[in-house]
């Protein structure tokens, strides 16, 4: 029969150790943390004997003389004093765990110092976890002494991982804390060697590049909202698309400053980068949400990782909604405040008579698609046809030959407004062309994918053109019931089918931009999306189309059509990648061309 005893304090303290304690990291974060709370402003950590010993020295206020008594005993702390005060946490630490867990676990040895004191307490233990005190000197602040950490916890000590990636978890949490506290300068140093160094400038931007790469700042977006009715507000730095990572190493989230795992934060991050990176990449990510303590509650777990929020959806919209926003404007050659009125290029309803396909370009076989013909619309139906001629100082000199019923006035007014000369096309699917002295290319079929995607979902009413004969098609049993079921629903984005029987279906109306498309492809990419969830089926749909309505990866495109996809994709929202999360223009700076040829700056 077993029988209940009690356990010593000695194995009570291993135990809690263990919940708070999990590997030297664990070390490090609770007295970094703890440094940053006394207002540290410059902290330095010496990490030695493969990771088992830590120094932590800080500049903060220091322990009160009085206080280092009681100070390294379980549940002791200067950061709450009553109920209450758990929901107005401002502070890392509340619990009064870490010290006394890491003080079971390891030889730990103290020295602090305030202001107003003519001296600095030495603090040590003895065998038996008795502490031993005496006076010495030493600049204000803290310094811990971690020895021979999990000496007396073998089992502890067997799991750790090898000390380079022991050493790799410390410096994730020193690159988290340094990154929420930009201005606090820390040092990580590893036998002897300097692993990082912040300057504590208080500029986060600056603070990234001294933890990451000095030209990460090149590919990152700035983040700055409030809400003035909830006081929230979202503040750092996220990835432009074309910037991606091969793991979710480098999202760093906090909330108040504190770094955390948030279901929310994460889900908001994954649906804002969903049609903006490929699958499998992530964005680099620091952002800093700042809210009422009291709306939420940081007291869920030991390593206080977890978070939970009085109102998540409030939350989820805020951050969703203002990344969005970033990104939306994260532009082309970094146009600002871009503010675009697709209904303004885009009529909602295109009638046959504004499609104008000249014998020319049929000739030619021109690819005339979504892109050709909104650009095509500003006709004068009471001029004669006839082709446009350049100025010879027209940078484009080909581009308007052979377009037609445009006004002349108002074709060459839009020439001189634009910055960019085309090139030409590089395996009939790249365009080259030059802006600002820098040469850039871009994927012709992506780049068309993007205008056409943002046009339609912008409008979300896309033209349809009436088959008068279509082929009868007879899909399997799952197939027909997922087409009943969701007929309404695609006839509202153009597709309109109707059942002959209870096994056949032919098409009414198809959406114009597909309309060089075979019936029986579109049909099996409506059926592509069966096993999509409902709230998917929209935007793979307008993905799907968008793609199948642009111009094609080997179409060779006459030098107007290479111009219209050019200024209509830097003239679009959130063009950096296509809505499948591919890069779509490389850019070749013009120094960096000069400086390959070993040529002075022209």
């Amino acid at each position: 029969m077993f029988r209940i005893n009690k356990l010593s304090n000695d194995l009570i303290n291993k135990i809690a150790a263990g919940e708070v304690i999990e590997r030297p990291a664990s070390v490090v974060k609770e007295l970094l943390e703890n440094s940053i709370d006394a207002d540290s402003t410059k902290v330095e950590i010496i990490i030695s004997n493969d990771c088992r010993n830590i120094r932590i020295a800080d500049n903060g206020i220091g322990i009160h003389p009085d206080d280092v008594d009681i100070a390294f005993f379980k549940h002791t702390t200067s950061k709450i004093s009553k109920y209450d005060d758990l929901w107005e946490i401002s502070s890392f630490g509340f619990r009064g765990e870490a010290l006394s867990s890491i003080m079971s676990i390891s030889k730990l040895k103290c020295i602090t110092k305030i202001d107003n004191c003519d001296y600095a307490i030495k603090v040590s233990f003895d065998e038996n976890l008795n502490l031993i005190k005496s006076k010495t000197v030493s600049n204000r602040g803290t310094i811990f002494e971690i020895d021979d950490l999990f000496y007396n916890v073998p089992a502890r000590l067997k799991f750790l991982k090898n000390p380079k990636t022991e050493f790799s978890y410390i410096q994730q949490i020193v690159q988290q804390i340094g990154l929420s506290n930009p201005k606090v300068s820390i040092t990580l140093t590893n036998d002897n060697k300097i692993a990082l160094k912040t300057l504590g400038s208080g500029d986060l931007l600056s603070t990234i590049s001294e933890l990451y790469s000095i030209n990460i700042s090149d590919n990152l977006l700035e983040v700055k909202n409030k809400d003035i009715f909830t006081k929230m507000s979202l503040d750092g730095y996220i990835s432009k698309p074309i910037f991606e990572r091969s793991s979710k190493k480098s999202i760093n989230v906090f909330v108040n400053k504190r770094p955390i795992k948030c279901k929310v934060f994460s889900k908001a991050l994954d649906l804002v980068y969903k049609n903006r990176l490929p699958k499998g990449k992530y964005p680099f990510v620091v952002l800093n949400l700042t809210v009422n303590p009291n709306d939420i509650d940081v007291n869920v777990h030991p390593t206080k990782r977890e978070i939970r929020y009085n109102d998540p959806n409030k939350i989820f919209s805020f951050i969703f909604q203002t990344l969005n926003r970033v990104l939306e404007n994260a532009n082309y050659m970094e146009q600002d405040n871009v503010i675009l009125n697709i209904n303004a290029k885009y009529k909602q309803n295109l009638d046959e008579d504004d499609i104008i396909v000249t014998q020319k370009q049929i000739e030619d076989n021109a690819k005339i698609t979504f892109y050709s013909l909104l650009n095509n619309k500003n006709y004068n139906n009471d001029r004669n046809i006839q082709t446009l001629q350049t100025q010879e100082n027209n940078p484009n000199i080909s581009l308007i030959n052979n377009i037609e019923n445009y006004k002349k006035e108002e074709l060459l007014n839009n020439l001189e407004t634009e910055k960019f000369k085309i090139i030409g096309q590089f395996l009939n699917t790249y365009i080259i062309f030059e802006e600002n002295a820098n040469l850039y290319i871009i994927d012709q079929h992506i780049a068309d994918e993007r205008y056409i995607y943002n046009c339609l979902k912008k409008t979300k009413n896309i033209s349809s053109q009436i088959i008068l004969i279509s082929d009868i098609f007879e899909p399997e049993v799952t197939d027909l019931s997922f087409l009943r079921d969701n007929q309404s629903y695609f006839a509202k984005y153009g597709y309109e089918y109707i059942f002959k029987d209870d096994k056949k279906i032919i098409f009414r109306k198809i959406p114009s931009i597909v309309s060089h498309i075979k019936l029986k492809d579109i049909l099996s990419q409506l059926l592509e999306l069966k096993n999509e969830q409902q709230v998917d089926i929209e935007e793979k749909l307008l993905i799907t189309t968008s793609c199948k309505a642009a111009i094609k990866a080997g179409d060779s495109l006459m030098p107007w059509q290479m111009y219209n996809i050019v200024k209509n994709w830097k003239n679009t929202s959130d063009n950096l990648t296509c809505p499948h999360g591919r890069p779509i223009v490389k850019e070749f700076k013009k120094n960096d061309i000069n400086a390959f040829f070993k040529r002075s700056n022209l």
